[in-house]
């Protein structure tokens, strides 16, 4: 199992995980995944970042660069 340090990818996920909570419904039913599968891995997905930000935890989003110059400069 590939175990990446970062523990969320998109800023966008957040925007899921809110409306979900705001309207006390699954992540899975914001999106409408038919998917019963997907739907879960989903909803398990959004529930463990949500027990990592409730822990302290910062997330550490996936930078994106537009050349190979700029991710040395990072490095």
């Amino acid at each position: 199992m590939l175990l990446l340090s970062s523990f969320v990818k998109s800023k966008e996920v957040f925007a899921i995980i809110n409306t979900a909570n705001q309207y006390h419904v699954r992540p899975s039913d914001v999106l409408a995944l038919d998917d019963e599968y997907t739907a879960l891995c989903l909803d398990e997905a959004c529930m463990y970042i949500q027990m990592k930000v409730n822990d302290g935890e910062k997330p550490q989003f996936e930078k994106h660069y537009k050349s190979f110059r700029d991710m040395y400069k990072d490095l």
